[in-house]
């Protein structure tokens, strides 16, 4: 990394002497202020130190230091918004992404334009309401007709797409509700999920009905599927589980790439099996950062998804995995970020998910 330019740090410093601690990671001043302004507003927060000005400054100068030494600014905030949602941040899970956050809001976004909910005209008969419930049902053909709507989040992490599709979800008042499930194969992120759906409840983001909606359960997708297969049946107390959509942000990146391509700071504090595939012996020639696709494939098979949506790591991950998708009888669309990359796959098997089309940039 270069080094900083001598008048930059004096700029810097006139302005605040803390800045230059943070310069070392941000590299550029309006950035460095917009960290200073956050970690200021972060330790005016705790009771303990509201009314002492001089122990919030010796805080403050030791999140500085700690920024400098790279520690993640969403480790020292503890937390990150996302969508709705704050997500907990800490050891142990992927820092959420803002690529993932446009991929869901993109999602349930499009999601609630291509369904109509319509209140019962007649709500004081039970047959009027049955009526409008049952008309309703059948203009919203994405929606299932005998149950809820189901969410499955594969890789969740923090619980970061879980608990945004909750969010999202329960603005709609589904005639028949819905559930999403969280799995991964990390105890300390699901400590972390579970942690920051509580912590959305505390601070009123997401109502406390709303625990009845979402759980987060320990499963290995890659190695044990039969197992994940199992407990995902056991939450949704089917004897053979469905569900209707599938989100995931799977760990996508290589080995070399790990070494090449990710900032220091992630390799220092964010754990690498949140971001490359164990390795595992695939039956084919699937590149081992790709290997969690078909096997989402497989699952989202022996479930019935109707939906999937996927982060990929760009372009030519995009193409793969929609090359494989196809080759499953998935129709596709790529989705392209606000950074102009080929970041999402979407897939669908009905005519009644077609809409996907309209929200994917690329359709084939």
């Amino acid at each position: 990394m270069p080094r900083l330019p001598p008048h930059l740090l004096a700029v810097s410093r006139n302005q605040h002497p803390l800045l230059p601690l943070l310069l070392r990671q941000t590299r550029t001043l309006p950035l460095a202020l917009s960290e200073l302004r956050w970690l200021r507003e972060h330790v005016s927060q705790p009771p303990h130190l509201a009314s002492s000005p001089r122990l919030q400054h010796a805080h403050l100068v030791r999140l500085c230091r700690r920024r400098a030494l790279g520690v993640p600014l969403q480790y020292l905030l503890r937390t990150q918004p996302f969508g709705d949602v704050d997500i907990l941040c800490g050891a142990g899970a992927l820092i959420p992404r803002p690529e993932t956050e446009e991929m869901v809001l993109r999602f349930f976004n499009a999601l609630k334009s291509h369904i109509h909910i319509h209140k019962p005209q007649d709500t004081n008969t039970h047959t009027s309401t049955n009526i409008n419930r049952d008309a309703n049902l059948q203009s919203n053909r994405c929606l299932p007709t005998h149950r809820e709507l189901r969410v499955l989040d594969l890789c969740t992490g923090p619980g970061s797409i879980a608990l945004l599709a909750t969010s999202k979800l329960h603005t709609l008042q589904l005639p028949r509700g819905y559930r999403v499930l969280g799995i991964d194969i990390s105890p300390a992120a699901l400590t972390l999920a579970r942690r920051s759906l509580e912590y959305n409840i505390a601070k009123g983001a997401l109502p406390a009905a709303i625990r009845q909606n979402i759980s987060f359960i320990k499963a290995d997708l890659l190695t044990r599927q039969d197992d994940a297969y199992a407990a995902i049946s056991r939450y949704f107390g089917d004897g053979e589980a469905s569900v209707d959509i599938i989100v995931s942000n799977p760990p996508y990146v290589s080995p070399e790439g790990y070494w090449k391509d990710t900032a220091r700071s992630v390799r220092l504090y964010e754990p690498e099996i949140a971001l490359v595939p164990p390795p595992v012996q695939p039956r084919d020639d699937t590149r081992r950062e790709d290997v969690f696709y078909p096997a989402i494939a497989t699952l989202a098979r022996r479930l019935h998804a109707q939906a999937l949506v996927l982060e990929t790591g760009g372009n030519e991950q995009s193409s793969r995995v929609k090359d494989m998708l196809r080759s499953r009888n998935w129709e596709t669309g790529i989705w392209i970020d606000f950074a102009g990359i080929h970041r999402n796959v979407a897939a669908w098997q009905h005519p009644n998910w077609r809409w996907l089309a309209q929200t994917s940039s690329t359709y084939q």
